[in-house]
């Protein structure tokens, strides 16, 4: 997730962090479009003050819809008319928050766009050699034989397998299955890794040691 303000103000957003699980990299502050716009990616959510310096929301919604069209902006107003909504509207505003919303409170909107816009998008089913992976049953199938996976071995799974020939370290596979902060120590993972191939049999995910695990191509 990549967190884009188009703002003066660089206290409120930086008292977002401690509720935003992101890294700083992915956090960015400017009360520049021209430089907000050299930082877009796909897929990221911008919150922009309705009135700037050298431009408003309005026509900073139109320039960054002619580079994106995936992000999800937001535009902070108090007090705002029908026909400036409107307008944003038209020019690729997603939704309006007040200037005052409390940083817990805007954090807990930014989780829920990502989670209801991008990251559903980022879990289409797929196919891996002769498995199909449906992340909405939560089903791993070939042809009408299912198998079932535990949360975290489901997770771990489709980490490797939807990125074969990747090499991820414990410490990636511990942020994905089990989340960020969360203390895992490596037998875990090792009896996770165990029940996998007990399951899916043994020829799909390599060990590559001291250095981490890959589904192989």
């Amino acid at each position: 997730m990549k967190v884009l303000f188009l703002t003066v103000n660089q206290i409120f957003p930086k008292s977002l962090l401690k509720h935003l699980d992101i890294d700083k990299e992915n956090f960015i502050i400017t009360d520049s479009i021209n430089q907000l716009i050299d930082c877009l990616e796909k897929s990221s959510i911008i919150i922009i003050d309705m009135i700037l310096p050298k431009h408003d929301a309005i026509e900073a919604c139109t320039l960054i819809r002619e580079k994106d069209l995936s992000s999800y902006i937001i535009i902070r107003s108090d007090e705002i008319e029908n026909y400036t909504k409107i307008a944003a509207y038209n020019s690729g505003g997603n939704s309006f928050i007040p200037f005052n919303l409390p940083s817990n409170v805007l954090s807990e909107k930014i989780k829920s766009v990502y989670n209801l816009f991008f990251e559903q998008k980022n879990h289409r089913d797929y196919n891996y050699k002769e498995f199909h992976i449906s992340y909405q049953s939560k089903e791993i199938t070939i042809g009408n034989k299912a198998f079932e996976l535990p949360k975290i071995q489901f997770l771990i799974f489709t980490l490797l397998t939807s990125n074969p020939g990747t090499v991820f370290s414990n410490q990636e596979i511990y942020d994905h299955a089990w989340g960020k902060g969360n203390k895992v120590d490596s037998g875990s993972l090792y009896v996770h890794l165990r029940g996998i191939r007990m399951i899916m049999g043994t020829n799909y995910i390599k060990t590559l040691r001291g250095i981490g695990y890959k589904a192989v191509i």
